[in-house]
């Protein structure tokens, strides 16, 4: 049974990094200021392993002890299709605390 959890959905804007880093920012502090066992963090993070945010969004992870719950889990997914469906990419992500990482079986996008 989870007990003292806290679940948020998120939406980085894609602009500029300065403003991905303030989102991050926001995120940790309110992860600290619930102090949950068990957490889930899900939404837009705008984006994809090996670009230019990732590697903050991965450190992001790591530093407040989340794993890249649907990166682990699912292959071949794309999140986003442009208006004229030529452009597709995998930029929302879910991140979880290792307990519910654990827990997690079956995803589906």
């Amino acid at each position: 049974m989870l007990t003292s959890r806290q679940i948020f959905r998120y939406a980085v804007p894609a602009r500029t990094v300065t403003k991905k880093h303030c989102c991050l920012a926001k995120i940790h502090a309110a992860i600290v200021d619930i102090d949950a066992v068990h957490t889930i963090i899900a939404g837009d993070f705008n984006c994809v392993p090996n670009s230019r945010f990732y590697t903050e969004f991965a450190n992001f992870a790591d530093e407040n002890n989340l794993v890249t719950t649907d990166l682990n889990r699912l292959s071949d997914t794309v999140t986003y299709i442009s208006d004229d469906g030529c452009k597709s990419s995998w930029i929302d992500h879910i991140l979880c605390s290792y307990s519910v990482d654990t827990i997690s079986a079956y995803f589906k996008v």
